[in-house]
């Protein structure tokens, strides 16, 4: 049968190869890899509720990597919940 869910939190500095090490899982396990940090670009490229009320809370590095403003303002955690929740509600993340 399917392997069922299994979620890897992985937390560390900027820069530190947490996305490398994700995709290299994602590509190696055929695990879904869903990057809080994506999650949060792609609502601010799409200019949605959610992505305009975020912008002055994120900023944008030379590597194209969304991160927490200087000011060190988090994004609030009922934000990224129900952004993840509407991630793995996606058909890829169904099992």
């Amino acid at each position: 049968g399917p392997p069922g869910i299994v979620i890897v939190k992985s937390s560390n500095t900027k820069g530190s190869g947490r996305s490398s090490l994700a995709t290299k899982l994602s590509q190696r396990y055929g695990f879904v890899h869903v990057s809080t940090a994506q999650l949060l670009a792609d609502q601010a490229a799409n200019k949605t509720d959610i992505g305009l009320a975020c912008i002055p809370l994120i900023a944008q590095g030379d590597s194209g990597i969304i991160f927490v403003n200087e000011a060190k303002d988090l994004v609030p955690d009922d934000i990224i919940g129900a952004l993840v929740a509407n991630r793995i509600k996606q058909p890829d993340c169904q099992i």
